[in-house]
């Protein structure tokens, strides 16, 4: 924009907002200088913020713009420290197609690229008097002291583990919003891109948009994928397959050696095709049948009825031990990616440096436990050094760490020792790779709870990193889709370590170590298991009594309150620690989704919070505000926080028909709600998989938002968003 394109856009401006409703008196000297230094910020380069007073039916007001968008959370901060306790200030930006009173013509000045607030002072000369004074020397401030730029860039770390959680929560919403933001980071590189996308299809099953992948065909002949990317395409032939196929179907229509070991195998899908894949190059039913058994894969593989005959387990075992060793069957069974026959034929042999480069082979591709133990025994034999350099060759130096530990005394090296920070950082990364493969076999997830619960209680300064990677390996069971034993075990170890070794008060793990305590109470506890639960939340509360806080605690009351049993009222003590912490004046710093929840989820408790008519709010809330019309349909297993958000927003809308849903599986009602609402909004991680994908395909490209939570306020959040697919009217 030119000079003097500034200057017209800030003459329309000022002609437009001082008229009309805004009856305030321009000539008065403090007025006329406010405009004066405000017309200075706009045509200042860049544009600095700017500050204007405005009265709007005897109603003091201000309004304030910021030319940058970025500006935004920094002046939000500086005027509620300069006059904060003075003014009636939410912190919410004024809506870019906002029509109410002076909002269109600063959203035209804005065009789309800034930010602008607005908010009411008291009817009280004294008080205006002070706003006055604060304001003017904060937009003088402001003059003197531009904004800097600050970027900052999320930790990868996190975003690739808010992206897996969601993927294996089956939160639809969540998981493809943190794919965007992973697409869009110069961090990640193409081929891995790729690799997410894959996943993201393959998890919310998405088959007609993985096949229009161009790259699928170069991912089939990929030799070095990653096995969260090889089960993905391993689901995706595993769904397009018959009921019932011979093994000779499966090799004609297979796509290559996707799982070539029971290590690799990550989901019932995966154990189905390595199954297939084995069966069908001529190995025996009875050794694929007892790979499968001690790697804690062989009820999965048996869900398929075709393989649940062949996996009986009624065949005679065939004796390999007595068979001679040959060097061309190892070569074949690699070619073929059968890594775990290549390493029973290699157990026939004697260590020799020239097979070395074999059993490495073998021990790359697959990481099975098979693989470990021989490589450790030759590494035995050979001696350290000549290993090591061949391991060294084939880029895998870092992992020879391991190969002298089991998974539970990797944990002890990892959390209980004095590895320095980067050192330890690096062996989880290995630890991650492999963890998934020992702990699916029987009995070695309760060996790394035993050892957790060693660490934990000695108060090592790891500890919290500790209760991490223990979050990571629930998430990654839960990915698998299979019953372990042991995990109601792993669940109650994260929720109590959390509780008694996280003084951070981080949000971030409070909201996954919920997730955890939702999956938790899903499966089913005892009264006294729920009661210790919540009494330890309890106890660990007090870093989010806060406003920050506030809709977590809300969400978090709720999901506990979806499971409570009955005669079990130590909810009621935590509810009313939240609860009655609201007041009129915090009315002006929460969100208006959430105090409407907690108004609406206090009598639950016998508790009362301020309803919103006692409070002065923004002009948005003083002034008439359109009435959307149409429907919504609301779908969410937490039927409870459903009828909380169809309340509110028919009492805030009169004109909103509120429909809501919560069938566990494809219905008619289901489709139906999804086929004729004006909006769909679907809470994805209080829903089923089955509800959400008959949702989604029934609603093809029509209007559809996903909750953000599971609670109250998420949902009436999430209308709001999607407001445009609903017609409003002035009321």
């Amino acid at each position: 924009m030119t000079a003097q394109e500034q200057m017209d856009s800030w003459q329309r401006f000022i002609a437009s907002f001082y008229s009309g409703p805004n009856t305030i008196e321009t000539k008065r000297a403090t007025v006329s200088s406010l405009i004066e230094q405000g017309r200075q910020a706009w045509l200042a380069q860049p544009s600095r913020p700017l500050l204007l007073p405005a009265e709007l039916g005897s109603w003091p007001c201000w309004y304030v713009i910021c030319p940058d968008r970025a500006q935004a959370t920094w002046i939000r901060d500086l005027i509620r420290a300069a006059a904060g306790s003075w003014i009636d200030f939410d912190g919410r930006p004024i809506p870019p197609d906002s029509r109410k009173v002076l909002d269109p013509p600063v959203n035209e000045l804005l065009a789309g690229t800034g930010v602008a607030y607005r908010f009411l002072t008291a009817r009280d000369s004294v008080s205006n008097e002070k706003v006055l004074a604060a304001l003017t020397q904060l937009g003088r401030t402001l003059t003197h002291r531009p904004f800097r730029r600050i970027e900052l860039t999320p930790h990868l770390g996190r975003l690739l583990t808010d992206f897996s959680g969601a993927c294996a929560a089956g939160a639809e919403g969540l998981a493809a919003r943190s794919l965007g933001l992973l697409e869009n980071d110069h961090r990640i590189s193409g081929i891995n891109r790729l690799f997410l996308k894959v996943q993201f299809l393959a998890a919310f099953e998405r088959w007609e948009e993985l096949d229009a992948l161009p790259e699928l065909r170069d991912l089939f002949n990929m030799e070095d994928r990653p096995a969260l990317v090889s089960d993905a395409l391993a689901r995706r032939v595993i769904s397009g397959l018959p009921e019932s196929v011979s093994t000779q179907y499966f090799l004609e229509n297979a796509e290559g050696a996707l799982v070539p070991s029971v290590a690799a195998i990550r989901s019932a899908a995966g154990a189905a095709y390595y199954a297939f894949w084995s069966l069908s190059n001529g190995e025996s039913d009875s050794r694929v049948t007892d790979r499968l058994k001690v790697s804690g894969w062989i009820d999965a593989a048996r869900r398929r009825s075709d393989l649940a005959e062949i996996l009986a387990g009624n065949a005679q075992p065939v004796d390999v031990s007595a068979e001679p060793f040959n060097t061309g069957a190892v070569r074949q069974a690699l070619g073929e990616g059968r890594v775990d026959a290549a390493v029973e034929i290699l157990q026939r042999a004697s260590p020799a440096e020239d097979l070395l480069p074999l059993l490495l082979q073998a021990f790359v591709k697959g990481m099975s436990e098979q693989a470990f133990t021989l490589l450790r025994e030759w590494k035995n034999a050979l001696g350290p050094a000549l290993v090591e350099k061949h391991l060294a060759q084939v880029g895998q130096s870092p992992a020879s760490a391991a190969l002298d530990l089991s998974l539970a005394s990797a944990v002890t090296r990892i959390f209980g020792g004095s590895l320095p920070a980067t050192d330890r950082e690096r062996e989880m990364e290995i630890l991650r790779g492999n963890w998934l493969a020992e702990v699916m076999r029987p009995g070695q997830l309760q060996n790394v709870i035993e050892v957790a619960m060693e660490l934990l209680n000695s108060g090592h300064e790891s500890a919290v990193e500790l209760v991490d990677a223990l979050l990571d390996l629930e998430i990654d069971i839960v990915r698998t889709g299979q019953f372990m034993v042991g995990l109601e075990g792993l669940r109650e170890l994260v929720i109590t370590a959390w509780v008694i070794v996280d003084e951070s008060g981080q949000k971030r793990r409070a909201e996954r170590v919920l997730d955890l305590i939702s999956r938790t109470l899903d499966a089913g506890i005892s009264p006294s298991d729920y009661k210790r639960i919540v009494e330890d939340l309890l106890g660990r509360w007090e870093p989010f009594l806060t406003a920050a806080g506030f809709s977590f605690s809300l969400e978090t009351i709720e999901v506990l309150a979806a499971y409570r049993p009955a005669g079990i009222d130590v909810l009621d003590t935590f509810a009313a620690v939240i609860l009655s912490r609201v007041s009129i004046h915090d009315l002006r710093r929460l969100d208006r989704s959430s105090i409407d929840t907690a108004v609406s989820l206090a009598p639950e408790f016998g508790l009362q919070v301020p309803v919103l008519e006692q409070a002065t709010f923004a002009v948005a809330d003083e002034l008439p505000a359109a009435d959307l019309q149409g429907s919504v349909a609301i779908y969410s297993l937490m039927e409870a926080a459903t009828r909380r958000a169809r309340d509110i927003l028919i009492q805030r809308f009169p004109g909103l028909r509120v429909v809501m849903v919560s069938d566990k599986v494809a219905t008619d009602a289901l489709r139906n709600a999804a086929d004729t609402s004006d909006l769909l909004v679907i809470a994805d991680r209080a829903a089923t998989h089955a509800a959400t994908d008959a949702l989604r395909r029934a609603r093809g490209g029509r209007p559809l938002e996903y909750a953000t939570g599971k609670g109250t306020a998420s949902l009436v959040d999430a209308v709001l968003r999607g407001a445009q697919a609903l017609s409003s009217a002035s009321p």
